[in-house]
């Protein structure tokens, strides 16, 4: 279009960390309250969908700090501050498989 678009804004107080997914292009935001937001640059400037990812861990105080999705565009790993990984299906706001590293 020969012109810069607006800045995608969240309701999280500041982004940590964004990812975006090569299959199907949804780009991801982890903020520092502990939520992950999802938009679909490609059809939407709004976000589709936010999760609290880090609260199914049992600590609310944590952060997002990275969000990695898997080749096959469907899983979604989400890394807490405290060293925790949380796997999610998109489809769904409860985690498959959480994991604490220590």
């Amino acid at each position: 279009m020969g012109r810069f678009l607006s800045s995608l804004s969240t309701q999280s107080p500041a982004s940590n960390v964004v990812s975006r997914s090569k299959l199907h292009g949804l780009v991801a935001c982890g903020g520092e309250d502990g939520a992950v937001e999802c938009f679909d640059i490609m059809r939407e400037r709004s976000s589709i969908g936010r999760i609290d990812a880090t609260g199914p861990s049992g600590d609310v105080n944590q952060e997002v700090s990275a969000i990695e999705f898997d080749d096959g565009g469907y899983l979604m790993a989400v890394g807490s501050s405290a060293g925790e990984v949380l796997i999610y299906y998109l489809r769904s706001s409860h985690p498959v498989q959480i994991k604490d590293h220590m």
